[in-house]
């Protein structure tokens, strides 16, 4: 099973009711491999009432183990309020050593 298919079904599992993308960016990154760097875009009302940081902690700690298979993850979280006032997501720098 690929890394981004474990990492999606733990979110889907996490997260039954958020709405998400997530994008494998390993191909804008240095090196070899082709599931190294992760961005993920989550629209979830469970973010209600959570500062940035405690979100971030919240999808670290129901990725578990899972995280430490890949080398990065871009996280965007936001409730479905704050993401229906932007276009999309932040895009995502190309590597410095690319």
């Amino acid at each position: 099973m690929s890394t981004e298919h474990v990492i999606r079904e733990t979110l889907e599992n996490a997260y039954p009711e958020a709405t998400f993308d997530l994008i494998n960016e390993s191909h804008m990154h240095s090196g070899n491999s082709t599931e190294s760097h992760f961005k993920l875009i989550i629209v979830d009302d469970r973010f209600n009432e959570l500062p940035l940081i405690s979100r971030h902690k919240d999808i670290y700690k129901n990725l578990g183990e899972v995280i430490k298979t890949f080398h990065a993850l871009a996280i965007h979280a936001y409730t479905k309020e704050e993401y229906s006032k932007i276009d999309h997501a932040p895009k995502s720098p190309n590597c410095s050593k690319k």
